[in-house]
């Protein structure tokens, strides 16, 4: 519920600003089909973005409900682990997006995609795997030095390092938006959830503890990259028709215009 007003008060004030900021009055006739076929492309991708955020946050959802309050607290170093990857991971996602967007538009092939995906899955265990060994190593240290009171959560914190190198290898599901494969995307993302809260509280949460968590969502996130990673490389492996091509909306124009 959370992570849903987050989104929606995020668009909100990203739609008012660009409103504020626009100097440009839009005119035309608005055309109904082509926001009806707008809605049917971008819902799909509003779902699995808001199921990738759930899956993020998963495992301090089950540390609360099943340790506590004060648990999730001691848990926060995992979870900061992972927010440093996210943030690093971000901006290489944005340009190889943009670049897998660009060749997909000129040929509408999907094995031109295997090329930029491979490279923003490397690019970014590249620059991330020597920061996660950095904070395994060092984590113990610097949280007895300056955060001794979060001592318990330091081996949750280590774990999720692990949890690192999963997030990163989830990299490719930028490529399903372009290939229109956002509904497999989202069985894949639907199936990781159910399973996590399913182990998670399978005997009603008898010994959980902090480290147990951490590693089903390690584990959680490396089945979801694995089978992710497997499903866009066998997509992205044939070719022929229009290899999956959006349909063109050539009412578009008529609400922005200048695109179309």
């Amino acid at each position: 519920v959370g992570q849903g007003l987050r989104f929606a008060a995020a668009s909100l004030g990203y739609w008012l600003m660009v409103r504020a900021a626009s100097r440009e009055v839009l005119g035309g006739r608005l055309d109904w089909r082509a926001i009806a076929g707008l809605m049917r492309k971008g819902a799909p991708i509003l779902i699995c973005s808001y199921m990738i955020g759930v899956l993020m946050v998963a495992d301090r959802t089950a540390v609360a409900i099943g340790l506590g309050a004060e648990a999730v607290g001691c848990y926060a170093l995992a979870g900061f682990v992972l927010l440093i990857i996210q943030g690093l991971q971000a901006p290489l996602i944005s340009v190889f997006y943009n670049r897998a967007n660009l060749l997909f538009g000129q040929t509408h092939d999907p094995r031109v995609l295997r090329r930029p995906v491979a490279a923003c899955l490397l690019a970014t265990l590249s620059m991330v795997g020597p920061l996660l060994v950095a904070i395994y190593l060092t984590l113990p240290w610097l949280v007895g030095q300056f955060l001794p009171q979060y001592a318990s959560g330091v081996e949750a914190g280590r774990i999720a390092c692990v949890a690192g190198v999963a997030q990163c290898m989830m990299g490719t599901f930028f490529a399903f938006f372009t290939l229109g494969r956002t509904v497999r995307l989202a069985w894949i993302l639907a199936a990781g959830l159910v399973g996590f809260f399913l182990i998670a509280f399978w005997n009603g949460g008898i010994g959980m503890s902090l480290e147990y968590v951490a590693w089903l969502k390690a584990g959680t996130l490396m089945g979801v990259a694995i089978v992710m990673n497997i499903v866009f490389f066998a997509s992205a492996g044939r070719s022929g028709g229009n290899g999956g091509a959006p349909e063109r909306l050539d009412g578009l124009s008529a609400v922005a215009p200048g695109v179309g």
